[in-house]
């Protein structure tokens, strides 16, 4: 299974435009190396706030706060990594 995330529908849409992407999958119905294949494309109509769980005590803390509202801890967020920030 595999769950690809894009930063907009058109740079979803460009890459299964690809001809890299399109002559895979005539690969793959022509040579059947799946057991069996489904495609979609989902888009997020209305994001919610993630939430993160606190490891030190019972503490639920919108990722937005970076502190938990339980004891005080600074909360790591995998995704405000410096890596993440400029995407």
């Amino acid at each position: 299974m595999l769950i690809a995330q894009w930063r907009t529908a058109a740079d979803a849409h460009a890459f299964f435009a690809r001809d890299e992407h399109q002559q895979t999958m005539q690969d793959l119905f022509r040579n059947r190396w799946q057991y069996s294949h489904f495609a979609a494309l989902w888009e997020m109509t209305a994001p919610r706030q993630r939430h993160i769980f606190c490891q030190q005590c019972d503490g639920i803390t919108p990722a937005t706060e970076q502190v938990c509202v339980g004891c005080g801890r600074e909360l790591f967020d995998p995704y405000r990594s410096a890596s993440h920030v400029d995407l």
